[in-house]
């Protein structure tokens, strides 16, 4: 795990737990979210991204009974709110100040699923394991971490602004041009038979 560049300055937990079809007709709208995956640089180019050679529908959504929903709310520290920033500059400070945080979350949901049998957790945003110019999916070979890598709401059609916003009654912020927000919330599910 790395070491924390920058500290949170204050961390807020938040969970829901939602039965399954009420979240998929919520929140789930895999088509448009795939049109929006289209424009990401990663589509097509790391295993946790579409498209897939799977059902995401069958084989995730209608497969199981719940969705435990996490939210992690990361408050930025003033150190970093209070500048402006180049935006490579501002991505690279982003990666910094959430990797960390992500690796912890990450840990903590694949505890999880060994106690839910059957369960499968769904990621805060794209695979940590690899950079993209190290993922095997470009060169059509199987992912070199297929016990850890694991999908996110989002890629799977999920609506996470929407999750965030009905069931842990709470709003998202995003990066602006140059600035970065009050705070950031990392998001996890974990599907549950």
């Amino acid at each position: 795990m790395k070491e924390k560049k920058y500290a949170a300055e204050k961390i807020e937990n938040f969970q829901a737990e939602v039965p399954m079809e009420e979240y998929v007709k919520e929140c789930v709208d895999v088509a448009t979210f795939l049109e929006f995956c289209k424009e990401c640089s990663n589509y097509g180019k790391l295993w946790c991204c579409p498209p897939y050679t799977f059902d995401v529908e069958k084989d995730y959504w209608n497969k199981y009974r719940k969705i435990q929903i996490m939210g992690r709310k990361l408050y930025l520290p003033k150190e970093l709110t209070s500048q402006s920033y180049v935006e490579d500059e501002q991505w690279k400070v982003t990666e910094e100040f959430l990797r960390p945080y992500k690796e912890e979350l990450e840990e903590e949901i694949l505890k999880l699923e060994q106690k839910y049998s059957g369960s499968i957790s769904l990621s805060s945003g794209a695979c940590l394991h690899c950079k993209k110019a190290e993922c095997t999916r470009v060169s059509g070979e199987p992912c070199r971490f297929q016990d850890k890598m694991r999908y996110s709401i989002e890629s799977l059609g999920g609506n996470v602004g929407k999750t965030v916003t009905k069931y842990l009654n709470q709003e998202l912020q995003w990066v602006e041009e140059g600035k970065l927000p009050e705070y950031f919330m990392l998001i996890y599910g974990l599907l549950i038979l």
